[in-house]
């Protein structure tokens, strides 16, 4: 008889650690899901536009947008397809991180990096900024909402190449193919999702399969964001108090909401209305 061979522990780092609560839906997760993985971009932008064999032929993660004397945007993740159209796939789990003027700050800003310089107008790519978002924007209960310009006298669109679309994370009534992406875009656990794809990427980062690509791009993003995240914490505390420094760190994304409220000796709902406080002031 055969002796069974034990399996070898899966080795857990400490960026895989600082993302165990975390999924999709977090940006930093995101961008290390999506880094090299155009099968993930995929999986995201289908069930969002409501097309099937979307080709991507490139996809640029972090991307950093700066003009003179402007304001600085990095973007989460820059995705272009075959058909020429340039997606911008952005997630804010916390809807006054995205309010609706800088929906259209990133969208004018998606324009100026997409158009390189000596190049005519016409050049200019159509362009979709995709919000994913904790909250009904359109405040009317839809899971997607698509917003576009249009001529106030006629109601005929004013076809400029710019799109905005904001999905509500809080939809997930895993029937309709977005609703199922909003319920993968906040599991935690890949072995609850619905999408393989997006479960595989998910597996991916939270345990050790010896991909280095995950790897690659746990140093890339996670070391150096948390990091700077970190050192922003500390300066807080020093600043402002213990207690501020811990909301910091969650907001930062560098712990979770339960790990913040046992630091503070408070249950989550405590929590959440120091954070709501400290949002307001």
């Amino acid at each position: 008889m055969q002796r069974k061979r034990k399996r070898k522990p899966i080795r857990i780092t400490w960026q895989r650690e600082a993302l165990r609560d975390k999924a999709l839906c977090d940006d930093i997760f995101l961008r290390v899901a999506l880094y090299k993985r155009p099968e993930v971009a995929k999986a995201i932008l289908e069930p969002l536009l409501g097309k099937k064999d979307i080709e991507v032929v490139k996809l640029e993660v972090q991307k950093h947008s700066e003009l003179a004397g402007g304001h600085s945007v990095v973007f989460d993740a820059i995705i272009k397809t075959v058909d020429g159209i340039v997606y911008n796939v952005e997630v804010q789990r916390w809807a006054p991180d995205a309010p609706t003027r800088r929906m259209r700050y990133y969208a004018s800003m998606l324009d100026a990096s997409s158009l390189k310089k000596g190049l005519t107008y016409d050049a200019l790519p159509h362009c979709v900024v995709i919000f994913i978002v904790d909250a009904d924007y359109g405040k009317t209960g839809e899971p997607l909402y698509h917003v576009c310009r249009y001529y106030q006298e006629n109601g005929t669109v004013f076809d400029d190449g710019q799109e905005i679309l904001i999905a509500n994370l809080g939809n997930e009534d895993t029937v309709s193919e977005i609703g199922c992406l909003m319920h993968d875009m906040k599991a935690v656990d890949p072995v609850e999702m619905i999408n393989p794809i997006l479960s595989d990427a998910v597996d991916r980062i939270k345990y050790d399969r010896g991909d280095k690509t995950v790897d690659e791009a746990m140093e890339r993003f996670v070391s150096s964001e948390l990091g700077k995240a970190e050192a922003r914490g500390i300066q807080k505390g020093i600043e402002k108090g213990a207690r501020d420094a811990i909301v910091s760190l969650f907001l930062d994304g560098i712990i979770g909401e339960e790990v913040a409220a046992q630091r503070l000796g408070m249950t989550a709902e405590e929590f959440r209305e120091i954070v709501r406080a400290q949002r307001k002031a």
